[in-house]
């Protein structure tokens, strides 16, 4: 059998046809009925990709994300029939990867997967003796950790991922599509509100303040520049004051 993959969800004739449909394309899929069943059975198999539906019984998806992303970085896609911004928030705060509404099609469900599977691939396939070096900004790619002078902080494999990316291309504009396609994949190119909710994740966890930042920079229109040292972020910000001044 193919990856392994984990369906979480207490509607018993959904999750039948996501197994069918994954086990038709090659995976090898279990199911679970709640919280307490999924950490159960990601223990015992070892999946590849968890689907993790929010409203569960006895324990909800969210508590059940947060446990397992304790114990182990398996790419977890929330799926939840609420559309409401501050759900979306919740699951990624939770440390889920990905978030879709339902209801979905079954082709949209296996681009995600793939996604999801193809990024946790490359991960394990970089080059894992990096340490990029900002200011106070230490951050070690094969120990998976960040440090801010003597503090340290502890990031979502996906908050990682990103930040990895803006710290090796620090002083250049990166665009908001090729973030996407770098950092969730190519699937993902338009899907705008990831990046501003990771971006916003980022901020808060680095204390850089959004009104004078010394880290990441808006670029109004284009996408997001990491500065490497203090005097580009006070050039970069008055460039950006003097954009949204200009008429």
């Amino acid at each position: 059998m193919g990856k392994r993959i984990l369906i979480v969800d207490d509607d018993a004739s959904l999750a039948n046809v996501l197994s069918l449909a994954f086990r038709k394309n090659g995976y090898e899929p279990f199911v679970a009925v709640d919280g307490h069943a999924a950490l159960r059975s990601a223990y015992q198999n070892h999946p590849d990709v968890v689907i993790m539906d929010v409203m569960l019984p006895q324990m909800d998806g969210w508590e059940a994300c947060r446990r397992l992303k304790t114990v182990t970085d398996v790419p977890v896609l929330m799926v939840n029939c609420r559309t409401e911004e501050a759900d979306v928030l919740k699951s990624f705060r939770a440390g889920a990867d990905d978030y879709m509404r339902k209801p979905f099609s079954l082709g949209e469900m296996n681009a995600r997967v793939q996604a999801l599977l193809r990024r946790s691939d490359m991960a394990r396939r970089e080059p894992r003796s990096t340490v990029l070096r900002i200011r106070d900004l230490v951050l070690d790619v094969a120990a998976h950790r960040l440090t801010q002078g003597d503090r340290a902080v502890d990031l979502t494999p996906t908050e990682f991922r990103l930040l990895c990316y803006m710290m090796q291309n620090a002083g250049r504009v990166l665009p908001h599509d090729e973030l996407l396609a770098h950092v969730w994949g190519p699937e993902y190119r338009g899907e705008k509100s990831y990046l501003m909710y990771y971006v916003r994740f980022l901020r808060k966890k680095l204390r850089d303040d959004t009104s004078d930042p010394r880290y990441i920079i808006t670029i109004r229109g284009r996408g997001y520049r990491f500065v490497s040292d203090l005097g580009a972020a006070q050039a970069a910000r008055q460039v950006a004051s003097a954009g949204r001044a200009a008429p």
